[in-house]
């Protein structure tokens, strides 16, 4: 399986952007390489991150429906740095890091997902983020990831 690497500065974006969305479901694409490596499962490596709009009007503190145009503009980009798209992250207001149900019906094979808990500060509408943990789909139904910050 696949480890996930992740640079300081890219987890301290994933933070900022989860808690600025607080109480709303952030969400974004993760872009960067995928690195083969003999023996063991690939190195996939997070570069940076794309935000995106969370349309989801219904219940936005409980779903996210990525704005499609910002996955364009995250192809778009991807592509004119040599980069791939690896996965997706978004924020759990208020809940663990684990996967639903809803994320599990949206998930594709071969994606990374990070999960980021965010958790609401006594203050309305601020959040500071907790643990954030990765998923990939495996057979139908999310493993957990092995993700490094290096």
């Amino acid at each position: 399986m696949a480890t996930l690497h992740l640079s300081e500065s890219v987890v301290a974006q994933l933070r900022s952007c989860c808690e600025e969305t607080y109480p709303r479901e952030a969400c974004g694409l993760m872009l960067g390489q995928e690195i083969p490596r003999e023996g063991k499962g690939p190195k996939r490596m997070v570069v940076q991150l794309h935000p995106a709009r969370n349309l989801n009007a219904e219940r936005p503190e409980r779903r996210y429906d990525l704005d499609p145009r910002d996955f364009i503009a995250a192809d778009a980009r991807a592509r004119a740095e040599g980069l791939d798209i690896l996965g997706v992250y978004h924020s759990h207001p208020d809940h663990p890091p684990s996967p639903s149900q809803t994320d599990l019906a949206g998930a594709q094979p071969g994606w990374s997902y990070i999960i980021l808990a965010v958790k609401g500060d006594g203050n309305e509408g601020s959040g500071i983020s907790q643990e954030y943990r990765s998923w990939t789909l495996v057979d139908g139904a999310f493993v957990e990831e092995k993700t490094c910050v290096c």
